[in-house]
């Protein structure tokens, strides 16, 4: 690790490639972490216990028990360092969340899945770039629940459809949005 002007950190992988983190970035993640290793070791939780919350967690949505099943992944992405099954959750409690009515909670998740989503990368640009879109094209599907059902919905679709990534997808994969 090296410090960059700005207060960056440059981390250097072994392959010599190099990406810059934020210093706040950098703390939030280790205290994340810290918090992760003590709740495991006081509450004793192994990895199949926590993977469990998830399955328990989808096992609530496919019964109809959305309030359940928004809890338990929550849970569960609290919890989880697997990317792909936190991604998961948040699709899950996503969901469960529109389904059960509750439209504030809706409207957090969005936003969550929405820095995440941007945020994703993958192994090659190709791959990401289509998951990418992929997930944003569901991600604007799926908003319009919230959107006409919050209050303020008008206005926060309309600075979704007007997001210049956003409103590539719509024009690109879309179109009838």
């Amino acid at each position: 690790r090296d410090r960059e002007p700005g207060g960056r950190t440059v981390v250097t992988t072994r392959q010599t490639s190099e990406f810059a983190i934020s210093e706040g970035t950098l703390q939030r993640a280790q205290s994340n972490y810290r918090l992760w290793v003590v709740v495991l070791t006081i509450l004793q939780l192994s990895l199949e216990q926590i993977t469990a919350l998830y399955h328990f967690g989808q096992f609530q949505y496919s019964f109809g028990n959305y309030s359940g099943a928004s809890d338990y992944l929550y849970h569960f992405r609290v919890l989880s360092t697997d990317n792909d099954l936190n991604l998961s959750a948040h699709w899950g409690k996503f969901a469960s969340d529109i389904l059960g009515g509750k439209w504030d909670v809706a409207v957090d998740e969005l936003n969550a899945l929405k820095e995440l989503i941007d945020s994703r990368s993958s192994t090659t640009a190709d791959t990401a770039a289509l998951s990418q879109l992929d997930s944003r094209t569901w991600l604007l599907h799926w908003s319009l629940f919230v959107y006409f059902n919050h209050d303020q919905g008008r206005m926060f679709l309309l600075e979704t459809f007007l997001n210049p990534s956003y409103l590539n997808t719509i024009q690109t994969s879309s179109p009838w949005l």
